[in-house]
């Protein structure tokens, strides 16, 4: 990145790097503006005591007043504004307000001590240090402090009392191009650090976004995308380590399974999972459940909060979806299907391997009944 590039910085950047930094530029005025407050009041004190109520002391407290005045407010609104996300873009305007205003404020004390000999100081301490301070963009900061010269040099020229040459033009003028260069040399280290930083975390999001993908995938079933017993083993050590276990568990078996692949091909076999996998799936979507391919042809369902009741009721659900299916092969021929399920609602303190062994019970129940059917207790 070339140093020119923080003229024509995007809106989006611009905003992105506002809202990632206004809090700690907060901080800063803050800590500079009770140093501009103390040492103007420290003045306006110095001058009163010193110089009575001459018209010049009561010009140059004024000025420290008005510097005071506008610091405390304009702290103030950085204050409110800073609290709120949708308030950056007036935290900033704020900002670029009181750098105006304090440059004007280096205007009327400059001229103020030009009218009794002294030199265009004021003028450089303020303008350099508003620049190096308080951070906004070099085409603001240009605008500002060309506008303050050429008004500064042009009272020079027309107020009484001031003593013009040449070496007060070039000050001013010598000070704005020094100003112009510290803006732009303090924005581009920000710019700079800000993208790093951006970019950083950028990185850092896209390492997140695939480990989450490959922790999914690992958990998945690449056959049928239910989740695998990998999965099912963490989840409920999870629960477990937490005091709680499922509310009850499915457990489904599609039956003759084996007959399927002999006569039609593994292949085929594979796609009656996909197809009775995915109506599972949509069985259970509107509910608070977890499928998961347990065995070759086995599946198990387990449940987070279920009644008995709707248990056995999406039991039946499910084996009467799956007895409806026409499931096509690549043969173009079309086959049914149908599934034995057993079921098993937890009691309290039933451990989660007995829940899954009543369930496994139950399907054999379901089994040895005729299949086709649903068994549980």
């Amino acid at each position: 990145m070339t140093d020119k590039m923080v003229w024509f910085l995007s809106k989006d950047e611009l905003r992105k790097m506002q809202y990632f930094a206004h809090k700690a530029d907060f901080i800063s005025l803050r800590f500079c503006g009770a140093l501009v407050v103390v040492f103007q009041t420290m003045m306006f004190l110095f001058k009163t005591i010193c110089d009575g109520d001459s018209k010049r002391s009561m010009l140059y407290r004024g000025l420290y007043l008005f510097l005071i005045i506008v610091t405390l407010i304009s702290i103030g609104l950085l204050s409110k504004f800073r609290h709120n996300q949708k308030n950056i873009a007036l935290f900033y305007l704020v900002v670029k307000g009181y750098v105006f205003l304090a440059e004007l404020w280096a205007v009327g004390i400059t001229c103020l001590g030009c009218q009794h000999g002294n030199d265009t100081s004021a003028f450089a301490y303020t303008v350099l240090a508003c620049v190096a301070v308080i951070p906004i963009q070099p085409v603001v900061v240009t605008a500002i402090t060309v506008f303050c010269t050429v008004l500064l040099n042009v009272a020079f020229l027309v107020m009484p009392g001031i003593n013009f040459h040449s070496g007060m033009m070039i000050q001013t003028v010598s000070t704005c191009l020094i100003a112009i260069l510290v803006s732009v040399s303090c924005f581009t280290m920000r710019v700079k650090r800000n993208r790093l930083i951006f970019a950083r975390d950028e990185h850092l999001k896209e390492i997140e976004s695939l480990n989450a993908r490959l922790k999914g995938e690992a958990e998945k079933d690449c056959l049928t995308g239910l989740y695998n017993r990998r999965f099912l083993t963490q989840h409920i050590d999870r629960k477990l380590e937490l005091g709680d276990a499922p509310s009850a568990v499915l457990m489904m078996d599609i039956d003759y399974f084996k007959s399927i692949n002999d006569r039609y091909g593994h292949q085929n076999g594979d796609e009656c999972l996909r197809v009775i996998a995915e109506e599972v799936k949509k069985c259970i979507e509107q509910r608070d459940g977890y499928a998961v391919r347990y065995g070759g042809e086995e599946f198990l369902i387990f449940f987070e909060s279920i009644t008995k009741e709707e248990l056995r009721d999406l039991a039946e659900e499910l084996r009467a979806r799956v007895e409806k299916l026409k499931i096509e092969l690549s043969t173009h021929t079309h086959i049914s299907c149908t599934v034995s399920v057993g079921y098993s609602s937890a009691a309290k303190g039933l451990l989660y391997s007995e829940i899954i062994n009543e369930a496994d019970r139950n399907l054999y129940r379901a089994k040895e009944n005729g299949r086709n059917r649903v068994c549980g207790v």
